[in-house]
């Protein structure tokens, strides 16, 4: 059995439940069969194979050699296909394989704002709409608006966000919602490292924290026009 960071032959199932339910998990092709059993059997409580019978092995497809992570990319683009075509609260796997329906709304809705999700993401019926309103303002502001940038000066990592801030919205000024929808921030993000990250003395290391602000900016032209 490999570690997840080392690589293996691994393979990406689809279990279909009982009702209509579905579940996408993935592992080592010599594991397969004992991951699958594992869920034909499933007494751990609240998990979504113990609340939805196996009864079949829908699909099974193999991802070559290849990191636990690596998977896990496939895994969800199985995960979310499954869920345009039978239903997001019918499927979990992946990164959304939360149970509890809400948390996976929230999720999902982080994808659909950017238009990336595939298919209509509707609310659950017992979702009140205040809260819905509630979800989305903690996604786009408060908690959620990132940092970052630690080990640089209070200063300088002022005059970068000023920066980002600027950079985004030079180059999306006069973009329509669709356009702004479609915006890949690694694209935007790799093309301000590599003019404005040498000028503040930013280093590769940091890219994570500038994509997570060119997130934020990109969420928060998006809800504008939402309003």
């Amino acid at each position: 059995m490999a570690m997840p960071y080392e690589p293996s032959e691994r393979c990406i199932y689809v279990l279909q439940l009982e009702s209509g339910f579905f579940f996408i998990g993935q592992t080592e092709v010599e594991l397969l069969e004992e991951r699958i059993k594992y869920h034909m059997n499933n007494k751990n409580a609240g998990s979504w194979t113990s609340m939805h019978r196996s009864i079949a092995i829908a699909e099974v497809v193999r991802a070559g050699c290849c990191t636990s992570n690596e998977a896990r990319i496939l895994e969800n683009i199985f995960t979310l296909q499954y869920m345009s075509r039978y239903g997001w609260y019918k499927v979990r796997g992946g990164d959304y394989g939360m149970v509890d329906e809400i948390l996976l709304y929230k999720a999902l809705y982080k994808i659909s704002i950017k238009g990336k999700l595939g298919f209509e993401l509707i609310k659950p019926d017992h979702m009140s709409e205040n809260y819905l309103n509630k979800i989305q303002k903690t996604i786009f502001r408060g908690p959620n608006k990132p940092k970052g940038f630690d080990g640089y000066e209070i200063e300088v990592q002022r005059k970068v966000k000023v920066s980002i801030r600027q950079w985004f919205s030079n180059k999306t000024e006069k973009f329509s919602l669709e356009q702004l929808e479609s915006i890949d921030c690694n694209e935007i993000c790799k093309e301000w490292m590599q003019v404005k990250a040498p000028w503040y003395g930013l280093s590769q290391s940091a890219y994570q924290d500038v994509f997570d602000q060119f997130e934020y900016q990109l969420a928060g032209r998006i809800r504008r026009f939402a309003r």
